[in-house]
């Protein structure tokens, strides 16, 4: 069955805060058409939205905490933290938390969201970010 945006918005609302869910379906609708559409910098920058978006829909179905604000760092701390009591495996955990950094952080060092003397956004780079938010988002 095919799913509208809308719907699966709904769907995933039902699970985690809607707005959270909201911007995790857009900002993965955006990553995939800016990629189809060869914008490789907003490739990039819409999969570190969606990280934070999933970040933050992880920590709220793992420890039940609802944020808007923390970073995809402090939320990956967190998921990997033992001290605490988690509703996620922790094999789940480790694997998405260390995929979520590894897109956010490639992202931000190879020059989509800040100037490098080295690096541009680019069809390999964003197709990295493409696929590995698209198994974060999966």
């Amino acid at each position: 069955m095919k799913l509208t945006t809308h719907q699966l918005i709904q769907q995933l609302s039902m699970v985690v805060d809607p707005d959270l869910a909201r911007a995790a379906v857009e900002s993965y609708v955006e990553m995939q058409q800016r990629f189809l559409a060869g914008d490789w910098q907003p490739t990039e920058l819409d999969g570190g939205r969606l990280c934070e978006a999933v970040s933050r829909c992880l920590l709220q179905m793992d420890i039940g905490k609802v944020s808007h604000t923390m970073m995809p760092g402090k939320i990956r701390d967190a998921l990997l933290d033992n001290t605490c009591t988690h509703i996620l495996g922790s094999k789940d955990r480790h694997h998405i938390a260390k995929v979520i950094e590894v897109v956010y952080k490639f992202r931000s060092d190879r020059g989509a969201v800040h100037i490098s003397p080295e690096y541009t956004a680019n069809y390999m780079d964003s197709m990295l970010v493409l696929h590995a938010g698209k198994w974060i988002f999966a």
